[in-house]
Parts: structure tokens; sequence; C-alpha cells
């Protein structure tokens, strides 16, 4: 009864300026349940089981990915509700309260998995590794607290591009092409 779907635009290397924007970016798509993804394709909709977005940053590459449940009847549907918000929050600027609201819980996020003494090791390692010096809260947050609507709308346009897509779907199809019109629309 039901589909998973995966769909993924290639994005930014951990190091790339545009990384903050975008995972404010995928905060505002799809990062909580206030999220637009979550609100349009599941709770309006009931199009979801679950649905999330997030950004993947690695050395030298990255990926935006939707993640979604979804029931094999109204897969079209689904799909086709969530490149509709994709091809809003490329063309429209993300509202300020919506803004804020992602940008203070990417904050509280962060916040509370540092209470875990495994998580303070994987951000501190990280940190270290990857970036060749410890980040401080507060300077992670004031970059957090500089991303502008505008900033978040330009990353979104530079990643999210139909040639770019890559759509994977588990569930009982065997026609592909009836999913890339979707595209197509």
């Amino acid at each position: 009864e039901q589909v998973h779907i995966a769909l993924g635009y290639p994005a930014v290397s951990l190091f790339d300026p545009a990384l903050y924007p975008l995972v404010v970016l995928a905060t505002v798509l799809g990062g909580n349940m206030s999220s637009r993804l979550f609100t349009e394709v599941r709770e309006k909709r009931g199009l979801a089981y679950y649905i999330r977005a997030s950004l993947e940053t690695f050395e030298d590459t990255g990926a935006l990915a939707i993640y979604a449940g979804l029931d094999k009847s109204k897969i079209n549907l689904a799909l086709t509700t969530i490149l509709n918000e994709l091809r809003l929050i490329v063309s429209q600027e993300v509202n300020p309260e919506e803004l804020n609201r992602a940008k203070e819980y990417l904050k509280g996020k962060l916040i509370l998995r540092l209470e875990d003494s495994a998580e303070i090791i994987h951000w501190l390692a990280t940190q270290q590794l990857m970036k060749g010096k410890i980040a401080k809260l507060p300077e992670h947050f004031k970059k957090i607290d500089r991303v502008t609507a505008k900033e978040v709308q330009t990353a979104a346009g530079k990643i999210i591009k139909t040639a770019r897509a890559n759509l994977a779907i588990i569930g009982p199809f065997k026609d592909k092409n009836k999913f890339l019109n979707i595209f197509n629309n």
C-alpha cells in the first residue's frame, strides 16, 4: 500500500558559502512539523505518512533531498504537490515569520542535540576534522541568524532545477515515464 520516494538534487559541500541558506531552505521545506511540505502534503492533503527534507553535506559535494512515504494511489498528486512547493520556494521569498521559525528551530534542535555527550563529541570531531577549527555555538548561530529570505530563494534557484532532479521510488511501478511526465508539467 505504501510507496517510498527520495527526490534529490545535487547541492553544495560543507565549505560552500551557500551552506547556511541551504540549511535554512531544507528546514523551511521539510525540517519539522510546521514546514511547508509537512503542512501541505501531509496535513492539508493527507498524501503522506511521513515527509521530510534534509541537506546532506560532505567534503566535496552534497545533496538536498526530500523523503516521503506515500499512499500508492496518491503518488501522482503527492509528487505534483511536492514539485509545486519547490517551484514556489524558488519563485518567492520565504516570509519573515517562516524564516525566523526555521532559524529558531535549527538553533533549538542543535542545543537539544548537544545535551548528549556522544553528539558533543560528534560535533567537535566534525568541526576539527573537516574544518580544521571548532566553531563555537554563538558563531554558528550568528551564521544562521544572518541568512536572509533572498539568500534562501537564491540558493533554492541554484539547486532546485528539473534537469538536476533525481527521483527514486520503491513501489509496485513498472513504467517510469508516468513519473517523468510529472516533471514536465
